[in-house]
């Protein structure tokens, strides 16, 4: 089990209840904010790859995961926080 709510997987204070027990505004909501906070923790561990891996395919693998995951989590932030909002705002997700 896990160790929140009796549920396998992510919950806890930051991560908020499991979205299976979610719907609507509130399952969007929550699926939002864990996928920006998945690109920033996606950026964190490649930090080091690119500083310090020993063959440059890794450093360069890291590079454009730390650009891609970047944007995706601007654009998913925008998204989140419009959803916060209550806004349903078109720019959409890139």
């Amino acid at each position: 089990m896990g160790p929140m709510h009796g549920q396998e997987g992510p919950t806890g204070p930051m991560m908020g209840p499991p979205l299976e027990q979610l719907s609507g505004d509130a399952f969007d909501r929550t699926w939002m904010m864990q996928m920006v906070m998945h690109h920033s923790m996606a950026i964190m561990m490649a930090r080091p790859v690119a500083a310090n891996a020993l063959h440059p395919e890794l450093q360069d693998a890291a590079n454009a995961m730390i650009a891609d995951q970047s944007r995706e989590d601007r654009a998913a932030a925008r998204v989140a926080a419009d959803l916060v909002r209550g806004q349903h705002a078109g720019h959409g997700w890139r």
